[in-house]
């Protein structure tokens, strides 16, 4: 049973998408510090820049069949939203696409995901006994 559950072309897509723009973003907050510290109040920095480096790792839990990478995934979105909006970029509300998104995609994928990590989807046991 376990080998018929796919994470699917949308969801490996997307992941594999906003992973990299995590790593991006972590890097352009390492990178460009002080010309965004010019900019922006350094709070804001420190805040956003912990979150896309978390979500690096939620991300990651996603891809590992873990449901606390998705609870992780749209506590940090709930967080860096009113973070951009408090320092005037206002097109951040946008982000919430990306939470909505990845629930959209893990939705029917829930029941095999486990609070842990895996390389496999959990497989209920009545799965495994019929």
């Amino acid at each position: 049973m376990a080998d018929k559950i796919k994470r699917g072309p949308w969801l490996s897509g997307f992941l594999i998408l906003v992973f990299i723009i995590a790593i991006g973003g972590t890097a352009s907050y390492l990178f460009m510090w002080n010309r965004m510290a010019a900019r922006f109040p350094v709070w804001s920095l420190y805040i956003l820049a912990t979150v896309s480096a978390l979500r690096i790792f939620s991300v990651l839990a996603v891809w590992f069949w873990s449901r606390s990478g998705v609870v992780a995934y749209v506590v940090l979105s709930a967080v860096a939203i009113p973070v951009l909006l408090a320092v005037g970029l206002k097109l951040s509300i946008v982000g919430i696409g990306g939470a909505i998104i990845l629930v959209a995609f893990v939705w029917n994928k829930w029941k095999y995901m486990s609070w842990s990590f895996s390389t496999t989807p959990k497989v209920s046991d009545k799965a495994q006994n019929v």
